[in-house]
């Protein structure tokens, strides 16, 4: 396929999904169909059928390109390893693009994140904590109860703000500036 096609396909994407994140401030997603999210994105059904299955799909795309969008920003990688997140990095692009991720945070719930495989070795040496796997389970369900608070209430507080209450209730493990989190995607 040639550039120029390859171009309007992602602008078609684009529009559909941004229907989608319209569409779901108003309805539930079961109550969505094709037909209402084409002509919101003035797309043909066609066009959306070219790149998903059904509304499911779409989500479950949209989804993942949050993700990516999101670990791409604020997350360090090395060796396969995601070592570090910056909070105040994530909380800033949670910022600016408030409305989208408030949609995608109505429907995470801790049995539909993406399950985390902790590496125990590199973990025992930075907390000593022989139990790090109850800690990270709590600090996951910490973490998406603040961003879900934060995302409801408007972004109020600055990102350097929500950093300060990550940090705070983690003062007596004398992190660094950043909360290192040691673990990989399952696959």
């Amino acid at each position: 396929m040639n550039t120029k096609n390859n171009k309007r396909k992602r602008e078609s994407q684009e529009k559909i999904m941004s229907a989608l994140y319209q569409l779901v401030n108003t309805k539930s997603l079961d109550s969505i169909t094709v037909t209402d999210l084409c002509k919101t994105a003035g797309v043909n059904r066609s066009t959306f059928y070219s790149s998903y299955e059904d509304i499911y799909d779409l989500y479950r795309k949209s989804q993942e390109c949050l993700e990516q969008e999101a670990m791409d920003h604020c997350c360090q990688i090395r060796d396969g390893w995601i070592y570090v997140i910056d909070f105040e990095k994530l909380f800033t692009l949670l910022a600016e693009n408030p409305d989208v991720y408030q949609n995608y945070m109505k429907f995470i719930t801790l049995d539909n994140m993406k399950p985390f495989r902790v590496d125990p070795e590199l973990s025992q040496n930075y907390f000593k904590d022989p139990l790090f796997h109850y800690h990270l389970e709590f600090f996951r369900a910490g973490i998406t109860r603040i961003v879900k608070l934060w995302l409801g209430n408007g972004c109020k507080e600055s990102p350097k703000e929500m950093l300060q209450v990550i940090q705070n209730e983690y003062k007596d493990r004398e992190l660094p500036e950043n909360i290192r989190l040691l673990y990989n995607e399952m696959e």
